[in-house]
Protein backbone atom coordinates (compact mmCIF):
# COMPACT_ATOMS: atom_id res chain seq x y z
CA UNK A 1 0.00 0.00 0.00
CA UNK A 2 2.73 2.63 0.48
CA UNK A 3 4.45 2.11 -2.40
CA UNK A 4 1.12 2.68 -4.63
CA UNK A 5 0.57 5.84 -1.99
CA UNK A 6 4.00 7.23 -3.07
CA UNK A 7 4.23 6.35 -6.62
CA UNK A 8 0.44 7.71 -6.86
CA UNK A 9 1.78 10.87 -5.36
CA UNK A 10 5.31 10.97 -7.74
CA UNK A 11 2.50 10.52 -10.67
CA UNK A 12 0.93 13.70 -9.65
CA UNK A 13 3.52 15.66 -8.91
CA UNK A 14 4.70 14.41 -12.94
CA UNK A 15 1.68 15.60 -14.44
CA UNK A 16 1.88 18.92 -12.94
CA UNK A 17 5.61 19.31 -13.85
CA UNK A 18 6.80 19.65 -10.66
CA UNK A 19 9.03 16.63 -9.82
CA UNK A 20 12.65 17.61 -8.15
CA UNK A 21 15.96 15.85 -9.79
CA UNK A 22 15.75 13.12 -6.50
CA UNK A 23 11.86 12.58 -7.27
CA UNK A 24 12.31 12.03 -11.07
CA UNK A 25 14.71 9.84 -9.92
CA UNK A 26 12.57 7.59 -7.72
CA UNK A 27 9.62 8.30 -10.33
CA UNK A 28 12.26 6.55 -13.11
CA UNK A 29 12.79 3.80 -10.88
CA UNK A 30 9.15 2.61 -9.93
CA UNK A 31 8.93 2.93 -13.96
CA UNK A 32 11.53 0.87 -14.51
CA UNK A 33 10.08 -1.94 -12.00
CA UNK A 34 7.61 -4.15 -13.74
CA UNK A 35 6.42 -5.25 -10.18
CA UNK A 36 4.46 -2.04 -10.50
CA UNK A 37 2.85 -2.13 -13.88
CA UNK A 38 0.15 -2.85 -13.02
CA UNK A 39 -0.16 0.15 -10.03
CA UNK A 40 0.91 2.51 -13.05
CA UNK A 41 -2.04 1.38 -15.61
CA UNK A 42 -4.64 2.06 -12.81
CA UNK A 43 -3.07 4.99 -12.34
CA UNK A 44 -3.05 6.27 -15.01
CA UNK A 45 -6.42 5.64 -16.33
CA UNK A 46 -7.33 6.96 -13.11
CA UNK A 47 -6.32 10.31 -13.21
CA UNK A 48 -6.83 10.46 -17.32
CA UNK A 49 -10.94 9.68 -15.69
CA UNK A 50 -10.53 12.71 -12.86
CA UNK A 51 -8.80 15.59 -15.34
CA UNK A 52 -11.48 14.76 -18.26
CA UNK A 53 -14.77 14.71 -15.77
CA UNK A 54 -14.10 18.35 -15.10
CA UNK A 55 -14.79 19.16 -18.78
CA UNK A 56 -18.02 16.83 -19.45
CA UNK A 57 -16.04 14.81 -22.08
CA UNK A 58 -18.67 12.40 -22.87
CA UNK A 59 -18.14 8.60 -22.53
CA UNK A 60 -17.31 8.30 -26.19
CA UNK A 61 -15.03 10.58 -26.35
CA UNK A 62 -13.09 9.45 -23.13
CA UNK A 63 -13.00 5.86 -24.97
CA UNK A 64 -11.75 6.98 -27.98
CA UNK A 65 -8.90 9.17 -27.05
CA UNK A 66 -7.50 6.20 -24.42
CA UNK A 67 -7.57 3.79 -27.09
CA UNK A 68 -5.36 6.13 -28.94
CA UNK A 69 -2.63 6.29 -26.22
CA UNK A 70 -3.36 2.23 -25.20
CA UNK A 71 -4.82 0.96 -28.09
CA UNK A 72 -7.82 -0.63 -26.58
CA UNK A 73 -11.45 -0.01 -27.70
CA UNK A 74 -12.29 -0.89 -23.87
CA UNK A 75 -9.88 1.26 -22.33
CA UNK A 76 -12.42 3.13 -19.64
CA UNK A 77 -12.39 -0.30 -17.88
CA UNK A 78 -9.66 -1.45 -15.17
CA UNK A 79 -6.29 -1.20 -17.50
CA UNK A 80 -5.46 -4.86 -16.67
CA UNK A 81 -4.39 -7.35 -19.75
CA UNK A 82 -3.71 -4.40 -21.76
CA UNK A 83 -0.84 -4.10 -24.60
CA UNK A 84 1.02 -1.44 -24.34
CA UNK A 85 3.09 0.39 -27.02
CA UNK A 86 6.43 -0.69 -27.58
CA UNK A 87 8.18 2.45 -26.72
CA UNK A 88 7.42 1.55 -23.01
CA UNK A 89 5.93 2.64 -19.75
CA UNK A 90 7.66 6.27 -19.89
CA UNK A 91 6.67 7.18 -23.49
CA UNK A 92 2.67 5.86 -22.83
CA UNK A 93 2.62 7.93 -19.79
CA UNK A 94 4.18 11.00 -21.95
CA UNK A 95 1.70 10.47 -24.56
CA UNK A 96 -1.30 10.20 -22.17
CA UNK A 97 -0.08 13.58 -20.60
CA UNK A 98 0.03 15.59 -23.41
CA UNK A 99 -3.39 13.78 -25.00
CA UNK A 100 -5.21 15.07 -21.87
CA UNK A 101 -3.78 18.46 -22.41
CA UNK A 102 -4.67 18.69 -25.52
CA UNK A 103 -8.11 17.76 -25.18
CA UNK A 104 -8.39 20.16 -22.02
CA UNK A 105 -6.74 23.06 -23.52
CA UNK A 106 -9.31 22.61 -26.94
CA UNK A 107 -12.34 20.95 -25.99
CA UNK A 108 -14.36 24.14 -24.58
CA UNK A 109 -12.51 26.18 -27.65
CA UNK A 110 -13.53 23.64 -30.03
CA UNK A 111 -17.14 23.19 -29.50
CA UNK A 112 -17.84 23.48 -33.49
CA UNK A 113 -15.19 20.41 -33.99
CA UNK A 114 -14.87 17.34 -32.92
CA UNK A 115 -16.56 18.08 -29.33
CA UNK A 116 -19.74 19.57 -31.13
CA UNK A 117 -21.91 17.11 -30.78
CA UNK A 118 -22.67 16.63 -26.81
CA UNK A 119 -25.21 14.11 -27.59
CA UNK A 120 -27.04 12.10 -30.71
CA UNK A 121 -30.51 12.28 -32.02
CA UNK A 122 -32.32 9.37 -33.44
CA UNK A 123 -34.13 9.63 -36.68
CA UNK A 124 -38.29 9.59 -36.65
CA UNK A 125 -40.23 6.89 -37.13
CA UNK A 126 -43.86 5.55 -38.55
CA UNK A 127 -46.47 7.22 -36.37
CA UNK A 128 -49.43 9.22 -36.95
CA UNK A 129 -52.68 10.19 -35.09
CA UNK A 130 -56.17 10.00 -36.42
CA UNK A 131 -58.73 12.47 -35.42
CA UNK A 132 -62.77 10.96 -35.63
CA UNK A 133 -65.34 13.15 -36.67
CA UNK A 134 -66.72 12.94 -32.91
CA UNK A 135 -63.31 14.57 -31.80
CA UNK A 136 -62.02 11.13 -30.59
CA UNK A 137 -58.19 10.61 -31.38
CA UNK A 138 -55.81 7.60 -32.10
CA UNK A 139 -52.04 7.37 -31.57
CA UNK A 140 -51.78 4.94 -34.31
CA UNK A 141 -47.96 3.51 -33.27
CA UNK A 142 -50.08 2.67 -30.35
CA UNK A 143 -53.10 0.94 -31.41
CA UNK A 144 -53.53 -2.78 -31.86
CA UNK A 145 -53.57 -3.83 -35.56
CA UNK A 146 -57.36 -4.71 -36.33
CA UNK A 147 -60.41 -2.51 -36.33
CA UNK A 148 -60.21 0.76 -35.26
CA UNK A 149 -63.39 2.30 -35.63
CA UNK A 150 -66.19 2.45 -37.64
CA UNK A 151 -68.24 5.84 -38.43
CA UNK A 152 -70.72 6.31 -41.28
CA UNK A 153 -70.49 2.66 -42.91
CA UNK A 154 -66.57 3.02 -43.33
CA UNK A 155 -64.59 0.27 -41.11
CA UNK A 156 -61.02 1.85 -40.53
CA UNK A 157 -58.97 -0.83 -39.83
CA UNK A 158 -54.70 -1.22 -38.61
CA UNK A 159 -52.89 -3.57 -41.08
CA UNK A 160 -49.69 -5.36 -39.83
CA UNK A 161 -47.51 -3.70 -41.55
CA UNK A 162 -48.88 -0.60 -40.10
CA UNK A 163 -51.14 1.05 -42.75
CA UNK A 164 -54.71 2.30 -42.11
CA UNK A 165 -56.97 0.99 -44.13
CA UNK A 166 -60.57 2.49 -45.34
CA UNK A 167 -63.50 -0.10 -46.25
CA UNK A 168 -67.16 1.10 -47.46
CA UNK A 169 -68.57 -1.11 -45.88
CA UNK A 170 -72.57 0.21 -46.03
CA UNK A 171 -72.29 2.38 -49.53
CA UNK A 172 -75.92 3.50 -49.32
CA UNK A 173 -75.13 5.48 -46.07
CA UNK A 174 -76.03 9.38 -46.38
CA UNK A 175 -74.09 10.09 -44.12
CA UNK A 176 -70.14 11.14 -44.15
CA UNK A 177 -68.01 11.56 -41.44
CA UNK A 178 -64.66 13.98 -41.91
CA UNK A 179 -61.53 12.90 -40.63
CA UNK A 180 -57.99 13.75 -39.94
CA UNK A 181 -54.52 11.96 -40.22
CA UNK A 182 -51.87 13.83 -38.92
CA UNK A 183 -47.90 13.25 -38.60
CA UNK A 184 -45.87 15.18 -36.06
CA UNK A 185 -42.26 16.53 -36.56
CA UNK A 186 -40.18 12.96 -36.44
CA UNK A 187 -43.70 10.77 -37.76
CA UNK A 188 -43.98 9.44 -41.25
CA UNK A 189 -47.77 7.54 -42.18
CA UNK A 190 -49.37 5.64 -44.60
CA UNK A 191 -52.82 5.35 -45.64
CA UNK A 192 -55.18 3.94 -47.86
CA UNK A 193 -58.43 5.79 -48.61
CA UNK A 194 -61.85 3.77 -49.71
CA UNK A 195 -61.26 4.16 -53.00
CA UNK A 196 -58.19 2.38 -53.00
CA UNK A 197 -55.66 5.36 -53.37
CA UNK A 198 -52.47 4.87 -51.30
CA UNK A 199 -50.99 8.26 -49.55
CA UNK A 200 -47.91 8.02 -47.63
CA UNK A 201 -47.24 11.40 -45.10
CA UNK A 202 -44.10 13.28 -44.58
CA UNK A 203 -43.37 14.33 -40.90
CA UNK A 204 -45.42 17.60 -39.94
CA UNK A 205 -48.43 17.18 -42.51
CA UNK A 206 -51.80 16.73 -42.04
CA UNK A 207 -54.35 15.31 -44.82
CA UNK A 208 -58.26 15.95 -44.45
CA UNK A 209 -61.18 13.93 -45.83
CA UNK A 210 -64.37 12.36 -45.85
CA UNK A 211 -65.28 9.06 -44.73
CA UNK A 212 -66.80 7.57 -48.25
CA UNK A 213 -64.04 10.20 -49.56
CA UNK A 214 -66.53 11.31 -52.22
CA UNK A 215 -68.03 15.42 -52.40
CA UNK A 216 -70.10 16.38 -55.80
CA UNK A 217 -68.78 13.64 -57.50
CA UNK A 218 -65.19 14.14 -57.16
CA UNK A 219 -62.83 12.18 -54.94
CA UNK A 220 -61.83 15.19 -52.58
CA UNK A 221 -58.85 15.25 -49.83
CA UNK A 222 -56.97 18.59 -48.37
CA UNK A 223 -53.34 18.75 -47.85
CA UNK A 224 -51.35 20.35 -45.27
CA UNK A 225 -47.50 19.32 -45.31
CA UNK A 226 -46.02 16.91 -48.06
CA UNK A 227 -47.27 13.91 -49.46
CA UNK A 228 -47.16 11.03 -52.35
CA UNK A 229 -50.02 10.34 -54.11
CA UNK A 230 -50.92 7.06 -55.44
CA UNK A 231 -53.85 7.53 -56.77
CA UNK A 232 -56.30 4.65 -57.93
CA UNK A 233 -58.13 4.77 -61.53
CA UNK A 234 -61.93 6.39 -61.72
CA UNK A 235 -62.54 7.85 -64.93
CA UNK A 236 -65.88 8.84 -63.48
CA UNK A 237 -64.43 10.53 -60.28
CA UNK A 238 -61.48 12.74 -60.50
CA UNK A 239 -59.51 13.29 -57.58
CA UNK A 240 -58.22 16.41 -56.46
CA UNK A 241 -56.00 17.47 -54.08
CA UNK A 242 -56.68 20.81 -52.24
CA UNK A 243 -54.12 22.77 -50.25
CA UNK A 244 -53.16 26.49 -49.78
CA UNK A 245 -55.76 27.73 -52.65
CA UNK A 246 -54.73 25.34 -54.84
CA UNK A 247 -55.88 22.42 -56.44
CA UNK A 248 -54.51 19.24 -57.99
CA UNK A 249 -56.90 17.15 -59.82
CA UNK A 250 -56.49 13.51 -61.18
CA UNK A 251 -57.75 10.23 -62.85
CA UNK A 252 -55.14 8.06 -61.31
CA UNK A 253 -51.37 8.75 -60.74
CA UNK A 254 -48.67 9.01 -59.05
CA UNK A 255 -47.36 12.18 -58.03
CA UNK A 256 -45.69 14.45 -54.89
CA UNK A 257 -47.09 17.86 -53.40
CA UNK A 258 -44.83 19.81 -50.74
CA UNK A 259 -47.36 22.39 -49.19
CA UNK A 260 -45.81 23.44 -45.83
CA UNK A 261 -47.83 26.58 -44.51
CA UNK A 262 -44.50 27.50 -43.47
CA UNK A 263 -43.42 27.45 -47.09
CA UNK A 264 -43.50 30.30 -49.42
CA UNK A 265 -43.90 27.67 -52.33
CA UNK A 266 -45.67 24.50 -53.13
CA UNK A 267 -43.82 22.41 -55.39
CA UNK A 268 -45.86 19.71 -57.25
CA UNK A 269 -44.27 16.27 -58.95
CA UNK A 270 -45.26 14.51 -61.15
CA UNK A 271 -43.88 10.53 -61.72
CA UNK A 272 -46.72 9.17 -63.78
CA UNK A 273 -50.11 10.06 -65.68
CA UNK A 274 -51.28 13.58 -65.54
CA UNK A 275 -52.37 16.27 -63.20
CA UNK A 276 -53.65 19.15 -64.40
CA UNK A 277 -52.67 22.35 -61.33
CA UNK A 278 -55.07 24.93 -60.78
CA UNK A 279 -54.52 28.29 -58.90
CA UNK A 280 -57.06 31.52 -59.20
CA UNK A 281 -57.31 31.54 -63.42
CA UNK A 282 -54.43 30.12 -64.08
CA UNK A 283 -54.09 26.54 -65.13
CA UNK A 284 -51.09 24.32 -66.03
CA UNK A 285 -51.52 20.46 -67.20
CA UNK A 286 -48.24 18.13 -66.13
CA UNK A 287 -46.64 15.59 -67.79
CA UNK A 288 -43.91 12.70 -66.11
CA UNK A 289 -41.35 14.57 -65.15
CA UNK A 290 -42.27 17.90 -64.74
CA UNK A 291 -42.56 19.93 -61.17
CA UNK A 292 -44.90 23.04 -60.94
CA UNK A 293 -43.91 25.62 -58.30
CA UNK A 294 -46.82 27.97 -56.71
CA UNK A 295 -45.02 31.50 -55.39
CA UNK A 296 -48.60 32.81 -54.32
CA UNK A 297 -48.17 34.57 -57.72
CA UNK A 298 -48.49 32.40 -59.90
CA UNK A 299 -47.32 28.67 -61.44
CA UNK A 300 -44.27 28.07 -63.28
CA UNK A 301 -43.46 24.14 -64.72
CA UNK A 302 -40.36 22.84 -65.45
CA UNK A 303 -38.18 19.29 -66.03
CA UNK A 304 -36.93 17.79 -63.33
CA UNK A 305 -35.08 14.57 -61.90
CA UNK A 306 -38.30 13.29 -59.96
CA UNK A 307 -36.00 11.31 -57.40
CA UNK A 308 -35.30 14.04 -55.28
CA UNK A 309 -39.01 15.28 -54.53
CA UNK A 310 -39.90 11.66 -53.32
CA UNK A 311 -36.63 10.90 -51.70
CA UNK A 312 -38.18 10.89 -48.34
CA UNK A 313 -40.57 8.30 -49.36
CA UNK A 314 -38.16 5.77 -50.30
CA UNK A 315 -36.03 6.61 -47.38
CA UNK A 316 -33.67 9.31 -48.18
CA UNK A 317 -32.54 12.64 -47.52
CA UNK A 318 -31.49 13.68 -51.38
CA UNK A 319 -29.90 17.41 -51.78
CA UNK A 320 -29.42 19.03 -55.11
CA UNK A 321 -27.52 22.45 -54.78
CA UNK A 322 -30.29 23.16 -51.86
CA UNK A 323 -29.21 25.96 -49.48
CA UNK A 324 -28.13 25.02 -45.76
CA UNK A 325 -31.95 26.38 -44.97
CA UNK A 326 -33.77 24.31 -46.60
CA UNK A 327 -31.50 21.57 -45.74
CA UNK A 328 -32.16 22.23 -41.87
CA UNK A 329 -35.75 22.84 -42.89
CA UNK A 330 -35.98 19.11 -43.80
CA UNK A 331 -33.82 17.96 -40.83
CA UNK A 332 -35.91 19.58 -38.49
CA UNK A 333 -39.35 18.17 -39.82
CA UNK A 334 -37.49 14.61 -39.33
CA UNK A 335 -35.01 14.98 -36.00
CA UNK A 336 -37.86 17.11 -34.27
CA UNK A 337 -34.96 19.38 -33.74
CA UNK A 338 -35.37 23.60 -33.11
CA UNK A 339 -32.05 25.28 -35.93
CA UNK A 340 -30.40 27.97 -34.54
CA UNK A 341 -27.94 29.97 -36.87
CA UNK A 342 -24.74 31.59 -35.45
CA UNK A 343 -22.47 33.30 -38.09
CA UNK A 344 -22.79 34.56 -41.96
CA UNK A 345 -23.37 31.53 -43.50
CA UNK A 346 -22.72 30.25 -47.14
CA UNK A 347 -24.25 30.71 -49.79
CA UNK A 348 -22.98 27.21 -51.75
CA UNK A 349 -25.39 24.49 -52.11
CA UNK A 350 -24.87 20.93 -51.35
CA UNK A 351 -25.45 17.85 -52.97
CA UNK A 352 -25.71 14.69 -52.05
CA UNK A 353 -27.98 11.88 -50.56
CA UNK A 354 -28.13 9.85 -47.14
CA UNK A 355 -30.51 7.78 -46.09
CA UNK A 356 -33.02 9.35 -43.33
CA UNK A 357 -32.58 6.35 -40.89
CA UNK A 358 -29.06 7.34 -39.98
CA UNK A 359 -28.37 9.44 -36.55
CA UNK A 360 -28.23 12.65 -37.35
CA UNK A 361 -24.48 13.35 -36.56
CA UNK A 362 -24.48 11.01 -40.03
CA UNK A 363 -25.89 13.92 -41.80
CA UNK A 364 -24.48 16.82 -40.25
CA UNK A 365 -20.89 14.82 -40.49
CA UNK A 366 -21.68 14.83 -44.55
CA UNK A 367 -22.26 17.99 -44.54
CA UNK A 368 -19.77 19.20 -42.73
CA UNK A 369 -17.41 17.16 -45.03
CA UNK A 370 -17.77 20.31 -47.40
CA UNK A 371 -16.27 22.62 -45.46
CA UNK A 372 -19.07 25.16 -45.73
CA UNK A 373 -20.33 24.77 -42.81
CA UNK A 374 -20.31 22.75 -38.95
CA UNK A 375 -22.72 22.15 -36.13
CA UNK A 376 -23.12 21.61 -32.53
CA UNK A 377 -25.40 19.47 -31.12
CA UNK A 378 -26.95 20.60 -27.78
CA UNK A 379 -29.88 18.44 -26.73
CA UNK A 380 -32.63 18.62 -29.19
CA UNK A 381 -31.04 21.79 -30.55
CA UNK A 382 -28.73 21.91 -33.48
CA UNK A 383 -26.47 24.87 -34.13
CA UNK A 384 -25.03 25.99 -37.76
CA UNK A 385 -21.88 27.26 -37.40
CA UNK A 386 -20.14 29.79 -39.66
Amino acid sequence: MHSHVRLSALLARHFENNLTAIEAQEFSIYLENPVYAEEIKDLLAASFTAQTEALEMPAIRKRRVLKSVLGDANALQPLRRRIWFRAGLVAAILLCILTVGLFYNQYQDRSSDDFAYLNDIAPGKQGATLTLSNGSRIKLDEANNGTLAEEAGVKISKSADGQVIYEIRNADNGNSATQVLSTARGETYQLRLPDGSVVHLNAASSLTFSSHLLQKGKRLVKLNGEGFFDVAKDKAHPFVVMCKGQELEVLGTHFNVKAYAEDQKMVSTLVEGSVKVRYGDEQRLLKPGQQATNDGRGLSVKEVDVSEAIAWKEGFFRFNDAHVGEVMEQLARWYDIDVKYEGKLSNDGFSGKISRYKPISDVLKMLENTGLVKFKIEGRRVTVLE
